[in-house]
């Protein structure tokens, strides 16, 4: 940590940021401002008008409630347009009533998208996919109303199912109408108080709620850290501690949604091969947007797809639908079928949708797929080098299409991502407690859809307004032929 907060607030004259010394101390006052004014705010704020006499307040997280209400205004944005290279959205303030409410202004704002998970360019009003999904509806209507195992399954979902095998190369799949429902309903049919897992320490929150709910005893390993996870394997063993649980299972994650990293499966199936572990692989911003092919991680590394053993992934991110998967061999999804919650609990995905990614899918295995994944990858080759030659430290792989930009204060980063807003680019700002104090972020999602064109004018206004705030270090940028060289940014920093 202490090299990379070196490297972020450098006290090197050549750079336009301030001493590396004062900066993280100024986050962490920053910080230690917002949690005092929000506790402040909650003894001393008058009743809101929702709150009813004589109850307690629903809202119980008092940061949440009182510190971040104030930057509203960059969450819960009102679209008026489809995901795309640009995206039109509806322009708002927060109301004078202590930023409870929003005031719409009758304003509407064109930006270039950089916000959305519209990674390979299916978001579109009009074209066969949307004709495919148009006929789907017409025929079964917009949605099941019943459970897959009554009477809520149509052909579309098996014939998913029977697609989604056949793209990963796997024996079987089983599909839910909600990505985030996936891993929470079905983790807890997969592992029990007599499973041992091993969890990255990044993986995603849906993820950290099925291993809460599947009682099974976790163990967490530093982000992507591979030796560190063979430590504790080495440690389990020879303690003899290995014999109190009938499995284990180490739960990764292809593309981290919020450092852009990548796994490095290879290094993974050896430590498989030597201590006999289950993978379980999340692949939510992975699935169509690695790879060649498109078909995750595994197709990324050339990997053997039976190597793997539980496959999830959602359709949300580079398929433009909604959803999510569960994959490997029959006897797991067959097991699925049968105990697992989201099958017998919850209503089916929607038949549109289903067409949706069918279609999609359908597209990436034609000819003219892999020239959209190619796209994405050069696209994101593009913008992450470039940023890399102005200054700024981007965290995560090259070949990702998450671009994280670092700016750990949390007002510099409010202000950035309000003013490029201002001058026509979305970006999504991550801070506290989302990430760690001096970790705060912008999040920038690639995608085919985006022109050179376009990436230039992000880079040239987001080197404008850091400027404005000495976000940049000249330091990388001398360094950035060293740096694009490097498969990971972070191993320079180490």
């Amino acid at each position: 940590m202490s090299q990379l907060v070196k490297t972020l607030f450098p006290s090197n004259s050549e750079t336009n940021g301030p001493g590396w010394i004062l900066e993280p101390i100024l986050t962490r006052i920053c910080y230690s401002i917002l949690f005092l004014g929000s506790i402040i705010g909650f003894l001393f704020r008058s009743r809101h008008k929702e709150d009813r006499e004589g109850y307690p307040p629903l809202r119980s997280q008092i940061y949440l409630q009182h510190g971040i209400r104030h930057v509203r205004d960059l969450c819960y944005t009102p679209l008026k347009t489809a995901p795309g290279e640009f995206l039109t959205i509806e322009d708002r303030k927060l109301k004078d009533d202590g930023a409870w409410g929003f005031e719409y202004t009758g304003k509407l704002i064109t930006c270039v998208d950089m916000g959305s998970f519209n990674y390979l360019g299916f978001a579109a009003n009009d074209g066969k996919i949307v004709d495919d999904v148009m006929n789907s509806m017409n025929t079964f209507g917009l949605t099941a109303c019943s459970t897959r195992n009554e009477f809520g399954e149509f052909p579309v979902h098996n014939e998913l199912e029977k697609l989604v095998a056949k793209f990963l190369r796997v024996e079987d799949a089983i599909v839910c109408g909600s990505g985030f429902a996936t891993n929470v309903l079905n983790i807890p049919a997969i592992m029990d108080e007599n499973t041992l897992v091993f969890s990255d320490a990044k993986n995603h929150s849906s993820v950290i709620m099925g291993l809460r709910l599947s009682k099974a005893s976790v163990r967490v390993f530093r982000h992507n850290d591979l030796r560190h996870l063979e430590k504790l394997l080495i440690k389990l063993f020879k303690s003899g501690e290995v014999h109190k649980f009938e499995k284990i299972v180490v739960v990764v994650e292809g593309v981290y949604s919020m450092d852009g990293s990548i796994l490095q499966l290879p290094e993974l199936l050896r430590l498989k091969e030597i201590y006999k572990f289950y993978i379980y692989l999340e692949e939510a911003h992975s699935f169509g947007a690695m790879g060649p092919n498109g078909g995750g991680i595994v197709d990324y590394f050339d990997c053997d797809p039976n190597s793997v053993d539980i496959y999830m992934g959602t359709f949300s991110k580079s398929l433009w639908a909604a959803g999510g998967y569960i994959a490997g061999s029959r006897q797991l999804v067959q097991h699925l079928r049968e105990n697992g919650y989201s099958h017998a609990h919850a209503t089916a995905m929607p038949p549109p949708i289903a067409q949706q990614i069918i279609s999609s899918i359908q597209s990436l295995m034609a000819d003219g797929g892999t020239a959209q994944v190619a796209r994405l990858k050069s696209n994101s080759t593009y913008f992450k080098e470039k940023l890399i030659k102005r200054g700024f430290f981007i965290y995560g792989d090259l070949d990702s299409p998450i671009a994280p930009v670092a700016c750990p204060h949390p007002a510099k980063l409010i202000y950035i991502v309000r003013e490029l807003r201002n001058r026509g680019v979305i970006a999504a700002p991550v801070t506290h407690p989302a990430v760690g104090t001096l970790e705060g972020r912008m999040r920038f999602c690639m995608s085919t859809a985006h022109s050179k064109e376009s990436l230039d004018y992000v880079v040239e206004q987001l080197t404008q307004v850091a400027d404005l705030v000495f976000l940049r270090d000249l330091r990388i940028a001398k360094k950035s032929k060293e740096i694009i060289s490097a498969k990971k940014f972070t191993k320079n920093f180490d």
